[in-house]
């Protein structure tokens, strides 16, 4: 009975190392599959920057390439608003009311 018991043993032994074997295979392949799709999204991402450079080389007007690429850039930042008040200011003396509001035209029609 000694060899029937010997072979019991070295048959489970076996089945446990197929066991720890399969289970190392899957988790090699669960490995796998997960880099191949990280792989595939930055495929997909450099992809898409390469379009969009070959896109933007394509174009031969300086000011619409800067539009246009500041334009993309400017959508990434956040938007935000800031009220700035000025100070009341009186006229420096000896100049006229009138002065003053000649200037404030003046510089409100030049921007």
């Amino acid at each position: 009975m000694q060899f029937g018991e010997l072979l019991a043993a070295v048959r489970k032994a076996q089945a446990n190392v197929m066991l720890f074997l399969e289970e190392k295979e899957q988790a090699a392949l669960s490995q796998a599959n997960g880099i191949k799709a990280h792989l595939e999204y930055r495929s997909a991402e450099m992809e898409k920057s390469k379009q969009e450079l070959e896109r933007m080389a394509a174009i031969s007007n300086t000011v619409q390439f800067l539009e246009r690429s500041m334009t993309s850039e400017l959508k990434c930042l956040p938007l935000f608003s800031a009220n700035i008040g000025l100070p009341n200011l009186s006229p420096a003396p000896g100049n006229s009311s009138s002065n003053m509001r000649m200037t404030s035209r003046l510089t409100r029609t030049q921007h």
